[in-house]
């Protein structure tokens, strides 16, 4: 089945139950197709409506998630509609130090969009859905123009049972716009204020597209084609590179030279990649601009007072007591009266002996 996709990179942190209540609200009330289902994990089981919110909110908002640790980045939920249209959205919040950005998207059957009536009541919608998220970044397409513009295809050397390889596909994914740049044009696409104003706004007031659409956000959306069925007509084709190259090829990430690059190896390879190969060590890199946010996407450095008092916490937890400063050096004694040092050095770093 193919589908019409919406992802979206936004700021939104729905660490509240008014957050989090506001954009299932708004999804119950206005999704042009309503899910009826909710949950974390598959299979979805819990029933959602408008007057069903409240164990949406729930998981949503999750206390554990909202600690942000490397292993549990994010809050999310998928809303599901099952029955034809087939349509899934799925909202999630992740912001720093871990990942900066939440990855929201929505997909519909794409027989749906084909309408015209369909397509511009369900872009409306989307254009709210970018506020409610926060969105810095959008883009919208179809399952077909995603896998021609991010996925490479090769073959493994040959071995027992395969004599002619294993073929691979991979998507040479760039899934962290503030880490590896702009994933590309595509039939629709969305920037926010921010890129907005790191492309220069005057160049949006005559950039070469089939629609442009100033939204509430301050943000711009614009498409390449009538509709997203077009993503490969010539006519699209040319507009991608108009504009690539009005706001600098070099701010997105391009396919094309990555398959270029594959094809020489393979041809000094004897047709064949290695199984373990890394398609990324192929992708250029793309010009960045300065997020307002580094601080946050990295804990920020401890103060010297704040490493004091973290250790002498965690010496009197295990039964030290804490007998003085000697310098930078504090001193704690041991229930048999041994002394142990523990040396708070430059930026706050503690080293103490013996080790604890």
């Amino acid at each position: 089945m193919k589908y019409f996709n919406v992802w979206v990179d936004g700021r939104a942190k729905f660490d509240t139950s008014e957050k989090a209540e506001a954009i299932l609200r708004f999804i119950a009330e206005h999704a042009p197709v309503k899910p009826d289902l909710c949950g974390v994990y598959e299979p979805f089981r819990t029933p959602f409506s408008l007057s069903n919110l409240l164990p949406a909110i729930g998981m949503l908002v999750n206390k554990e998630k909202q600690r942000l640790t490397p292993d549990m980045p994010s809050g999310d939920i998928f809303l599901v509609h099952k029955k034809k249209p087939r349509c899934t959205y799925r909202i999630e919040w992740s912001r720093g130090p871990h990942t900066p950005f939440g990855k929201s998207s929505c997909y519909v059957e794409a027989a749906y969009v084909r309408d015209p009536k369909h397509l511009t009541g369900w872009l409306a919608f989307c254009f709210k859905l970018l506020e409610l998220l926060d969105a810095w970044y959008a883009q919208f397409f179809l399952d077909e123009e995603l896998e021609h513009k991010d996925v490479v295809i090769w073959q493994t050397p040959p071995r027992p049972g395969f004599p002619e390889g294993i073929q691979r596909e991979e998507f040479v994914s760039r899934p962290w716009i503030h880490e590896d740049g702009l994933p590309g044009v595509y039939w629709g696409n969305y920037l926010g204020p921010f890129y907005v104003d790191w492309f220069g706004r005057e160049k949006f007031e005559t950039l070469p597209c089939v629609h442009k659409q100033w939204l509430d956000t301050g943000g711009i959306f614009f498409t390449i084609a009538p509709t997203p069925f077009d993503w490969n007509n010539p006519a699209a084709k040319q507009l991608e590179r108009e504009v690539r190259q009005h706001l600098g090829a070099d701010a997105f990430f391009d396919i094309e030279p990555v398959r270029a690059r594959i094809e020489e190896l393979r041809q000094s390879m004897g047709g064949f990649l290695p199984d373990n190969f890394d398609l990324r060590t192929l992708v250029p890199p793309c010009r960045k601009p300065e997020f307002p946010f580094v601080d946050e996407l990295r804990p920020k450095a401890k103060t010297q007072e704040e490493e004091i008092a973290e250790a002498r916490r965690y010496f009197e937890h295990f039964g030290f007591t804490f007998e003085g400063m000697e310098g930078n050096s504090m001193i704690f004694r041991d229930a048999k009266g041994e002394v142990t040092k523990v040396n708070v050095g430059p930026g706050g770093k503690v080293e103490h002996w013996p080790k604890v």
